[in-house]
């Protein structure tokens, strides 16, 4: 992992989609336009979640609760710049979701835009702390070490998205010393490495800016695969999730966030693995810890739209466990499975869930296009024509 790490150059790298700058003030008329082109009786609540640490480069999470999921959503067109804000579609939800969202975020930070309030419903604090360690391991699977170890190995670099990606592990890395209720050295040098590009982006010399962003994306390889390590590592301490016995690894092929999870997992193997299956086969597939499959298998016993999906997907065989906390592994999936219900019976082509696990939404000329694309960017084809090269 270290040699991997050390060959890659700035100067190696196709970059594009860079970061335009645009004033905190501009955001607010952003949201006051959605909020305008969204409120209607059947969206009685608009919601942000998040901040807007770095104008610019920081996204706006939408959140638009439905009255009636039966009527669907008002239809309305964001302009460029409008988009360049929002960045990826809305979040659809009813009321019932709201109130009981932090069983799938515990500590979301909300905030009314627009509209009737709505009381979410706070967890006990143990509640809190299991639900935090399978949203932790719900993120491992969607993006570590699998963002960023993407973009190096395309030698391609979504620059604004590469930003928000490390944004992200932040996020989780700042989750898990909340969890442990101790700092860890490299995650906090790393934070702050983070924080300081995101806020300086704007200042930096271009070539600068190339440099310390492929940097950080090496080094999230190493962090991110070092969270999963030490996640781990509290699920086995804590029991939360013990392996009885297992045969043979699971495999989960989805559309997106295709894993092998695999017994006696270890860090620089994991990755080395990441590589080689990539090198050879020209997909990418995470390899992570035995441990994770046991929420996934939970996840695919519920009734809905996205347990069958992730039944599907998920080749799982002769693996006992036990695990802590179930009933809420099924309030957070019956919830999810809920979300992707009403983006069913709505035929919305905004986001399926907040955590989808693959399952994509096909309404709409935009999204049937993603469809395709997604496939062929699966095939051998496309490493082929889209790997950089000097």
């Amino acid at each position: 992992m270290e040699d991997f790490i050390k060959q890659l150059k700035a100067k190696n790298f196709y970059f594009y989609n860079a970061p335009v700058y645009f004033d905190i003030s501009y955001y607010r008329k952003v949201i006051d336009r959605i909020k305008s082109k969204y409120l209607s009786d059947n969206t009685p609540s608009i919601y942000t979640w998040g901040s807007v640490s770095a104008p610019g480069i920081s996204d706006v999470d939408i959140i638009i609760v439905l009255k009636d999921k039966t009527k669907g959503l008002k239809r309305a067109i964001l302009n460029k710049k409008e988009r360049y804000i929002v960045c990826h579609p809305f979040f659809i939800i009813d009321k019932e979701i709201l109130e009981n969202i932090r069983y799938i975020y515990p500590n979301l930070n909300l905030e009314l835009i627009k509209g009737e309030k709505i009381n979410v419903n706070q967890l006990k604090k143990d509640s809190e702390y299991y639900v935090n360690i399978f949203l932790s391991i719900d993120i491992a699977i969607r993006h570590f070490p699998r963002d960023c170890l993407e973009m190096l190995l395309r030698k391609r670099i979504d620059i604004r998205s590469a930003l928000l990606r490390l944004n992200s592990l932040s996020l989780s890395l700042e989750l898990y010393k909340n969890l442990i209720n101790k700092e860890e050295q490299d995650f906090e040098e790393y934070m702050k490495e983070v924080s300081s590009l995101r806020k300086k982006w704007f200042s930096l010399k271009d070539e600068e800016r190339k440099v310390k962003l492929v940097s950080l994306l090496n080094k999230a390889i190493t962090i991110s695969t070092k969270f999963i390590e030490r996640l781990r590592e509290v699920i086995i301490k804590k029991e939360i999730i013990k392996i009885e016995s297992c045969s043979k690894d699971t495999v989960y092929t989805g559309m997106r966030h295709r894993t092998f999870f695999v017994d006696d997992w270890q860090p620089e193997r994991s990755v080395r693995s990441m590589i080689r299956f990539y090198k050879q086969n020209g997909k990418f597939y995470s390899f992570l810890p035995i441990e994770f499959a046991a929420l996934f298998n939970e996840y695919s016993k519920a009734s809905g739209i996205l347990s069958s999906y992730i039944k599907k997907n998920l080749e799982i065989e002769n693996i006992r466990y036990k695990l802590k906390g179930k009933e809420l592994i099924y309030k957070r999936i019956n919830l999810l499975n809920a979300q992707a219900e009403i983006a069913e019976q709505t035929k919305h082509s905004h986001f399926v869930s907040f955590f989808d696990f693959g399952l994509k939404s096909n309404y709409g000329p935009i999204n049937k296009g993603l469809s395709i694309a997604r496939r062929i960017k699966d095939s051998k084809i496309y490493r082929k024509v889209t790997t950089y090269k000097n």
